[in-house]
């Protein structure tokens, strides 16, 4: 990876804009970003880094991969855009940071989703490309662990609750657990990259915008096996942001605040007290610029395979 990347990001009026900030703290030359229409664009472009942003702009991504040559293209488009983006920006010879579900329509079968995130997944491995999916709390689990780490005979219990605005929008519990549960299951996959779900032990709960599942998780001979629980909700009421997750009796609150700068961070509630870390997004980034994927496509695809099987036992 270049010691300062050039990034194209797709999809700039969401998630985008902060990716596009975050790319841009952590020292990458952000050169170009992809809108729809160019009345997108104009809309777009004076908000992105407070109407400092200096890159180009197009609605065609195969003229933006040939004009701009990225080095990285951070895809945050509509997830039924993702595999078409992925796909076309790994053939180029870009690495791929990819928004969160890794690839999801919901006009295609759960067979033909994993095929195309196993598709990506050989692809970037062909092209000796860098493939990764913005699933944060990966990044959560991995601190949680390292600061209170598991007892001896390993942990026996996660439970990950997120409940984020429904902002009075009628999203329903599948949307709510495509939306929300890819972060919870990478911070199981953190805690047990070995394990694998019992499908026999699977309770799910999904009811308008609240999607749960519990589960036993199953792991190698000598280590615990774990018994699990995500919980998830849009919610129109207060709570509307709870980001917990539990290790074992070992609770861990996330909320943010901006520091001195006016840079936004984490406070995490610890058992040991309040520590201040970076944005999980920004982390994330910090680690691809790097070289390193928190969540790499092998786990995305795993990910994938949990996600939409507890989906289609639930729904």
């Amino acid at each position: 990876m270049p010691r300062r990347p050039r990034v194209a990001v797709l999809g700039a009026s969401g998630i985008g804009r902060h990716h596009i900030s975050w790319w841009q703290l952590e020292g990458a030359e952000v050169c170009a970003f992809l809108g729809r229409t160019q009345e997108s664009i104009a809309a777009t472009k004076p908000r992105l880094l407070n109407g400092t942003f200096s890159g180009n702009a197009y609605t065609c991504l195969e003229e933006l991969l040939d004009q701009e040559k990225p080095d990285i293209v951070d895809v945050c488009l509509p997830p039924e855009l993702h595999f078409e983006a992925c796909r076309t920006a790994l053939a180029a010879g870009s690495h791929v940071l990819c928004e969160k579900p890794f690839v999801y329509d919901e006009n295609l079968s759960r067979q033909t989703m994993l095929e195309q995130a196993q598709q990506l997944t050989a692809l970037a491995q062909e092209k000796q490309r860098l493939l990764g999916v913005c699933t944060q709390y990966a990044v959560a689990a991995n601190f949680c662990l390292t600061y209170c780490p598991p007892p001896p005979g390993g942990l026996s219990s996660y439970q990950g609750r997120l409940v984020s605005p429904g902002r009075n929008r009628a999203r329903g519990a599948r949307q709510t657990w495509i939306d929300l549960a890819p972060h919870l299951l990478a911070a199981l996959q953190v805690a047990a990259p070995e394990g694998q779900i019992d499908w026999q032990t699977l309770e799910t709960d999904f009811a308008e915008q609240k999607a749960d599942a519990q589960f036993v998780l199953r792991r190698k001979r000598g280590k615990r096996d774990l018994t699990c629980r995500i919980q998830t909700l849009h919610a129109d009421t207060e709570p509307f942001n709870v980001r917990q997750l539990t290790f074992d009796d070992q609770v861990f609150d996330i909320a943010g605040k901006l520091d001195e700068n006016g840079i936004f961070q984490l406070e995490i509630s610890t058992p040991r007290g309040m520590v201040s870390r970076p944005d999980m997004l920004r982390q994330v980034i910090r680690s691809f610029s790097l070289g390193k994927a928190e969540v790499s496509g092998a786990m995305a695809v795993k990910n994938m395979q949990w996600l939409l099987e507890i989906l289609s036992r639930a729904c």
